[in-house]
C-alpha cells in the first residue's frame, strides 16, 4: 500500500509538470513482458519463459524537435523463467524449508519470479509527423533492484513441484540490461499522444548467487564443483503508454 500511494504521488507531481513549458513530456506505461534466462554454463539450460507486466512513468525531455533523452521509474512483476541442470548438485542452498533431499537429481527444474524496481534510460530518435503519427527507435539502459523473489522447483527425486519458495538469498540485488526498441506515437489530441512499440532487452550481470552452490559430475565420483556459472535475465516487452 505504501509503495502504491507513493506511486500516484509521483505520478500527480509528474502530470502536473507536464502541464509546463519545461521540454519535458511525462506519462505513464502498463506493458506485458515475456523473460527468460540464460546461461553460460553448458550443463545448465533455459527451459521456459515467464508472463509478467511492467508498470510505472516515463519522461522525455526534447533537447531537439525529434530527439530525446528519456528515462523512467517502476515496477516489474514475474520476471525471471526457468532453469533446468543436468547435473546433480546442491542448488538454492540459502532457501529456507528446502525440501529433503538437500542433493538434487540430475534434470532438475528450478523456477524464478522476481519483483524488481526499475529505472530505465535511454535515447529516443522519431520521425517527423506523418498526419497523426511518428515513429521512433530507442536503444536504452535498464538497472533494476530486487524486492522480491519466488521460486519452484520440479525434479525427478523433489516429490513434485514445490512452489512458493523464498529465494530472495539466492538473487542478486542489483540486475542491468541493455536493448533496443521501436514503435509509434498517435496523437489523440494537442500534447497528448498514446505510444506502443516493443523493447528487447538482454541482460548483461549475473542475477544469481551461485557460488555456495555444489555440482557432482557423474564422470568424477565423490568430488564436488563449484557453481560459478552467470546467469542473464532476458526480456521482451510490447510497450503500451500514454505521454503528455
Amino acid at each position: 500500500m505504501k509503495k502504491l500511494i507513493l506511486f500516484l504521488a509521483f505520478a500527480g507531481f509528474a502530470v502536473g509538470m507536464s502541464a509546463q513549458d519545461t521540454g519535458l513530456k511525462f506519462g505513464f506505461q502498463v506493458s506485458p513482458t515475456i523473460g527468460w534466462l540464460s546461461d553460460n554454463n553448458r550443463n545448465i539450460e533455459g527451459s521456459g519463459s515467464n508472463l509478467g507486466v511492467s508498470l510505472g512513468l516515463m519522461a522525455e525531455y526534447f533537447f531537439q524537435e525529434n530527439y530525446a533523452f528519456t528515462f523512467g521509474a517502476g515496477f516489474s512483476f514475474n520476471q525471471g523463467g526457468d532453469l533446468q541442470h543436468r547435473l546433480p548438485g546442491r542448488y538454492w542452498p540459502e532457501t529456507d524449508k528446502f525440501p529433503a533431499p538437500d542433493t538434487l537429481a540430475a534434470n532438475t527444474e528450478l523456477k524464478y519470479n522476481i519483483q524488481y524496481v526499475e529505472v530505465p534510460i535511454g535515447l529516443k530518435m522519431r520521425t517527423r509527423q506523418y498526419g497523426y503519427i511518428r515513429y521512433f527507435i530507442q536503444p536504452n539502459v535498464l538497472f533494476g533492484f530486487k524486492t522480491q523473489a519466488k521460486g519452484k522447483l520440479e525434479g525427478p527425486n523433489s516429490g513434485g513441484e514445490i512452489e512458493d519458495l523464498d529465494i530472495r538469498r539466492e538473487v542478486n540485488l542489483f540486475n542491468m540490461g541493455i536493448g533496443i526498441g521501436g514503435g509509434l506515437e498517435y496523437e489523440i489530441s494537442e500534447g497528448t499522444h498514446l505510444v506502443g512499440g516493443f523493447n528487447l532487452l538482454f541482460g548483461i550481470v549475473d542475477i544469481s548467487k551461485d557460488q555456495s552452490d555444489n555440482v557432482f559430475d557423474p564422470e568424477r565420483p565423490g568430488v564436488a564443483l563449484s557453481d560459478d556459472s552467470k546467469t542473464k535475465l532476458n526480456r521482451f516487452t510490447i510497450r503500451i503508454g500514454v505521454l503528455f
